[in-house]
């Protein structure tokens, strides 16, 4: 299975959601984002760069009862008043081959939406020969990464 088979099994996704209101919570979601609260999952973790063009990240996830380890490198960044997003390009010896965006945006009515954005594709024989376990750990990890920014931003309106 060479190069052929990958690019018919490219993938491009986009999950939005609400999570809060206003420029407290937009603040609020922000730092957490940007201390990459968004990967601390428990069975995923980062070694927490500074968000910054061109930053190493190493993301490391337990599937199927093995840890990985896969390299990516910051790509773009854009932060505005109302707008944050960060982009991480996968490298050489990662399973997949494409990219990812986190945005945080505050809307004009002040909704605060949390987004993940990813285009990829296998890079290996064997994220190929095992990409509907793939594709599910991908997908458990937005659902994941959606629930635990919604939950801590609930924790901020508890309190």
């Amino acid at each position: 299975m060479g190069s052929g088979w990958s690019k018919l099994l490219c993938v491009h996704n986009v999950s939005k959601t609400l999570v809060g209101r206003g420029e407290r919570d937009f603040k609020r979601a922000k730092s957490l984002l940007k201390s990459w609260e968004h990967f601390k999952l428990g069975w995923a973790y980062t070694n927490v760069p500074e968000i910054a063009v061109g930053r190493p990240v190493i993301v490391i996830a337990q599937s199927l009862g093995l840890w990985t380890v896969n390299p990516l490198r910051i790509s773009s960044k854009q932060d505005s008043r109302h707008k944050m997003s960060f982009t991480h390009r996968t490298l050489y010896g990662h399973q997949l081959a494409g990219k990812e965006t986190f945005s945080l945006e505050m809307r004009s009515n002040g909704d605060v939406v949390y987004g993940i954005e990813t285009v990829s594709q296998p890079a290996t024989l064997i994220a190929t020969l095992t990409y509907p376990i793939v594709r599910m750990h991908q997908t458990k990890f937005k659902d994941d990464s959606i629930n635990h920014i919604k939950n801590l931003m609930k924790c901020t309106h508890s309190n």
